[in-house]
């Protein structure tokens, strides 16, 4: 029991770094190991972690997947436990594919046990990642990065509350 819990936090910080890696190729050794007999048998949440340590991208996706359209699983946990974050990671920064990302969201999105922040979360989500997928950037990906941040914090385009009676 000690060792799987050493192994699976490993997992946890190796995924934290490899899935922020620019090459997402799948390895010769992380498939080994995935690929291992003794891996199958894991709980689903345990083997995608197992699989974005190893660098197994081409898989992770689905298993995120399965995992969050899995009735048993609280989707709410799932969040909490950082897998929508890690599946944001595979999808986004390493396959870059956005569109896949919005389809799995709007499949949560219709989850009736899904928590109501969550919900709203996920829909701020799908409608981003629908503007993600459709602007892709022209020029170098810092460019593009700062002028998203300029037109994020441009108060004319998310103008706060009008001022109080008698306050500038």
């Amino acid at each position: 029991a000690e060792a799987r819990f050493l192994l699976l936090e490993l997992s946890d910080s190796c995924a934290a770094c490899h899935s922020r890696l620019p090459d997402g190729r799948d390895h010769p050794v992380g498939r080994r190991l995935v690929d291992d007999p003794r891996v199958a048998p894991l709980d689903l949440q345990e083997r995608v972690h197992h699989e974005v340590a190893t660098r197994s991208f081409d898989r992770a996706p689905a298993s995120y997947e399965a995992l969050f359209a899995d009735p048993k699983r609280s989707p709410g946990d799932l969040d909490l436990e950082g897998d929508v974050e890690g599946y944001l990671e595979v999808v986004l920064r390493v396959k870059d594919d956005p569109l896949r990302a919005r389809r799995t969201f709007e499949a949560l999105s219709k989850r009736p046990d899904l928590p109501p922040g969550m919900r709203a979360n996920t829909l701020t989500w799908v409608a981003s990642l629908g503007v993600l997928g459709e602007h892709r950037p022209a020029g170098p990906p810092l460019a593009e990065a700062r002028r998203l941040v300029g037109q994020a914090q441009d108060p004319s385009r998310y103008p706060g509350p009008p001022p109080a009676a008698g306050r500038p």
